[in-house]
Formats: structure tokens, C-alpha cells, sequence
């Protein structure tokens, strides 16, 4: 019982942590579905965790609406 009260509030705290640090990115598969390549989006060819954030103008539309045909015009 002892120990349950020391793991409990461990285990809580741990998981907010990982909910809390996970980080949304686009996906290959987002791609796929709007039929359009990642440097649409993307401001680099290569997009690594690093460069992720830097976004073209469509890219920076698509985050905020998630409507690619409004984006792209």
C-alpha cells in the first residue's frame, strides 16, 4: 500500500509529461491524402525534426485551416 502511494502520483505525473511533450507534425500520409508534396508545405526539400517548423505560406495556411484547396489559391 505504501509503495502505491509513491508510484501513483509518479505515474500520473509521468504520463501528463509525455501527453504534454508530444508535438504534432505532419505526416507522409498527409501528404498522400491531399494528393500534394511535403515541400508544398514545407520551406525545406528535406524535412527532418529540425526543420519541421519552417513553413511556406501554404503551409502556414494549412496548419490553421486544414483545407488545402483554400490554401493553395
Amino acid at each position: 500500500m505504501k509503495l502505491m502511494r509513491i508510484l501513483l502520483p509518479i505515474a500520473v505525473v509521468a504520463f501528463g509529461f509525455v501527453v504534454t511533450t508530444t508535438t504534432v507534425t505532419a505526416t507522409p500520409d498527409m501528404a498522400k491524402k491531399e494528393k500534394t508534396a511535403c515541400k508544398t508545405c514545407h520551406a525545406n526539400a528535406k524535412v527532418t525534426k529540425d526543420t519541421a517548423k519552417e513553413l511556406t505560406k501554404v503551409g502556414t495556411c494549412y496548419k490553421g485551416s486544414k483545407d488545402m484547396k483554400k490554401c493553395k489559391e
